[in-house]
């Protein structure tokens, strides 16, 4: 999603999160699962920190716009 990467998680399941931003009004998140890219529906999300609960759920504390949960 942007050439500046912030943040990089590795899930239990192996996946890579990528948190990049340029500032934090214009970033992203996308995951490689170990073949392709897929970049999620938030390129004004400044990623800070990720989290995986004990469901698998990742959480997303971003700046500015607040916590978010994927759920798989």
């Amino acid at each position: 999603t942007h050439n500046a990467v912030r943040k990089i998680f590795e899930d239990s399941k192996g996946n890579i999160w990528v948190g990049a931003a340029s500032t934090w009004k214009w970033g992203g998140i996308s995951i490689y699962d170990g073949n392709n890219w897929k970049p999620l529906d938030f390129s004004d999300v400044y990623a800070n920190k990720f989290f995986e609960d004990s469901k698998g759920n990742i959480w997303v504390l971003s700046l500015g716009k607040g916590v978010f949960k994927f759920e798989f």
